[in-house]
């Protein structure tokens, strides 16, 4: 059990540090240090965790999506179309489509769930900024 709450905390922190490395340096590049005054300094903390934070929630959906099977008709397509192109053997043939599901079904992964949820914190954050922006 101890384990499993240190791989679950390993994998938020480090999702938290990417995004961290991210924040600060569009706060570097915005002049977050020598700004004066309160609401440009609220803009530019909004801007500083709202663009990570969409970026790791949309990555983490893409993630998630693609691990339903989403994309497996698009994918199948694809390589049927490059496969189409190479020579085969004598007696071989193109897989199925549903052999090709049912492969990628078995090697599906789960777990990608910290993505999405450290990305709705930081853009939650990004938000907070900017309700205080919009108050000064």
């Amino acid at each position: 059990m101890k384990e499993k709450i240190i791989k679950n905390a390993r994998k938020y922190l480090i999702c938290f540090g990417i995004m961290a490395v991210i924040t600060v340096i569009i706060m570097v590049s915005f002049g977050f240090f020598e700004e004066k005054s309160l609401s440009v300094k609220y803009t530019i903390l909004s801007d500083a965790f709202s663009v990570p934070g969409m970026v790791m929630l949309l990555v983490g959906a893409l993630i998630w999506i693609s691990t339903t099977g989403f994309f497996d008709a698009l994918a199948y397509g694809v390589g049927i179309i490059f496969k189409g192109f190479t020579l085969f053997k004598k007696g071989e043939r193109f897989e199925r489509y549903y052999e090709y599901k049912v492969r990628k079904a078995e090697k599906r992964t789960k777990g990608y769930g910290f993505i999405l949820i450290s990305g709705a914190i930081y853009l939650l954050i990004g938000v907070i900024f900017i309700l205080l922006f919009l108050s000064v």
